[in-house]
């Protein structure tokens, strides 16, 4: 009886372990049918883009305009490698729709970025620089500080890393972002985002011009300021597909801690605070065989703490692209 009850439970746990593997096997094939992993051995995307930074400046219960400062860079030409699942990117502005800026002033734009991840997991590193803003709304100035609007002194540097993590395996940024896979039925689904970002802008002289100086008091003097803030992001995606056509938004917003440092002539001054974050991309994406394009959009946003100033930096751009793959004999 014993020896009978033994292989009855043998026999019980042997069909239970064959019912687990049959429906991890439907799981499988259930994810298969929403996303598609793209096996080319190597491809490269020449792209366009322009960047919309804003440095912004104000003051608490002000009634008047918000400075905005932006680099004075136009349109910018970069490309792109990637092998398998890893990316890497390299972008410099030219001096095409750039803004009416005085004859001899220069301005640079320049970005390095690398990618890897697949569905679930994503980790990206990017560093991107400016020199030479301006003030994109001029008419807050009086008259006789027109000479604030134009600043070849100012400089801006951002390093940032994030991970990304999807809570679902049938949805794929990658498929709408870097297309490194496809997708293949329309769905949405809960991610979220733990990044670092280390932001620092410098200047010969203070950032708020004179005439704004008097309603300030530890930011009017200010030429230095950086920030390093530590976020956390919930959000929501979801991609749109018809045939090999994709189009999405995602979206994030939350908190973090944010560690800031400014300087001025005579002294700095270093504080904790928590920051407001949010983050945007979106496009359309075709995702063929052999070639693939993409028209997307991506807005950044902190704001850095002050007490007496309310301070944001607005990282913002649209990007075209058309790309090209190889396959490996066992790719195709």
């Amino acid at each position: 009886m014993f020896h009978l009850n033994k292989q009855l439970l043998l026999l019980a746990v042997f069909c239970c372990s064959l019912a687990g593997m049959a429906q991890e096997k439907d799981k499988k094939e259930k994810d298969k049918a929403y996303v598609e992993k793209v096996n080319a051995l190597f491809s490269t995307r020449p792209f366009v883009n322009q960047n919309i930074d804003l440095f912004t400046f104000n003051y608490p219960d002000s009634e008047e305009s918000t400075l905005l400062y932006r680099p004075a860079t136009g349109l910018n030409i970069g490309g792109e490698v990637a092998f398998k699942f890893l990316s890497f990117s390299y972008q410099k502005n030219l001096p095409l729709l750039q803004p009416g800026v005085p004859e001899n002033f220069k301005a640079d734009h320049q970005r390095i970025g690398f990618e890897l991840g697949g569905k679930i997991f994503g980790l990206g590193i990017d560093y991107q620089q400016n020199s030479g803003f301006y003030v994109l709304n001029p008419s807050i100035l009086p008259p006789d500080a027109i000479g604030s609007q134009f600043r070849e002194d100012m400089n801006s540097k951002t390093f940032g890393t994030s991970l990304r993590f999807t809570f679902s395996n049938k949805l794929s940024a990658n498929a709408l972002f870097d297309q490194s896979e496809r997708q293949l039925k329309s769905k949405g689904a809960l991610t979220f985002i733990m990044s670092n970002r280390f932001h620092n802008f410098t200047a010969d002289t203070a950032f708020i011009p004179p005439v704004f100086a008097g309603n300030y008091a530890e930011s009017a003097t200010a030429d230095r300021i950086w920030i390093n803030s530590l976020q956390f992001m919930p959000g929501y995606g979801y991609i749109a597909v018809a045939g090999n056509w994709n189009i999405g938004l995602f979206l994030y917003s939350g908190t973090g801690l944010q560690i800031r440092k400014y300087f001025n002539e005579t002294e700095e001054k270093l504080g904790l605070r928590v920051p407001y974050v949010a983050k945007g991309k979106g496009g359309i994406s075709y995702n063929g065989k052999f070639i693939y394009a993409k028209l997307f959009a991506m807005a950044d946003y902190t704001t850095v703490g002050m007490k007496d100033a309310r301070i944001g930096w607005l990282q913002s751009s649209w990007e075209f692209s058309i790309g090209f793959r190889l396959y490996g004999k066992k790719d195709k």
